[in-house]
């Protein structure tokens, strides 16, 4: 394309509506139910990027399911890392079709959640509601009690894990 004598290149940029996890699709046909699978293996390449594998491990992580006109859900559990010292400084999941964030007493987390390695008392990561904890946005997905979603977090070290969280009512 030519622009006052220049050349500009445009750039198309997509957005990709998450659509998968435990959720359950209206369209009960196999064809619906195929594509819908393809979608979600697109996806899970697109939100999971390959890196070096993290040590961070979950034990009894649950988000509640959004109720009402809500869509916002929050991953609350313990969080241990046996891997590199690093910070978490992102999360993804499937269902969070409006992406996560990571936060501190009910605000965006600066520098993300430390995640100091270790088998201490001290080395662990709680996430309760008034300190860290996930934040999972567009969750508007018909979601299965006591299913799990996987959450996908990325240290600053370039580290991934990914972690179980089990789907609850509160």
């Amino acid at each position: 394309m030519q622009l006052n004598g220049r050349r500009s290149v445009v750039a198309f940029a997509g957005v990709v509506l998450i659509t998968a996890g435990t959720a359950a699709c209206s369209d009960k046909s196999p064809e619906a139910q195929q594509s819908a699978s393809a979608l979600q293996s697109s996806q899970a390449a697109e939100i999971r990027p390959s890196g070096v594998p993290g040590g961070i491990v979950g034990t009894n992580l649950t988000m509640a399911k959004p109720s009402g006109n809500k869509s916002t859900s929050y991953v609350y559990g313990t969080l241990k890392n046996f891997g590199a010292q690093t910070n978490i400084v992102r999360a993804t999941a499937l269902v969070a079709t409006a992406g996560a964030v990571l936060q501190q007493g009910g605000a965006t987390a600066p520098g993300g959640i430390p995640a100091p390695v270790g088998t201490t008392d001290k080395t662990v990561i709680p996430l309760t509601p008034s300190g860290y904890r996930v934040q999972l946005n567009g969750v508007n997905l018909t979601l299965d009690n006591d299913g799990q979603i996987t959450l996908n977090l990325f240290g600053a070290n370039g580290t991934v894990s990914q972690v179980e969280v089990t789907v609850g009512t509160t």
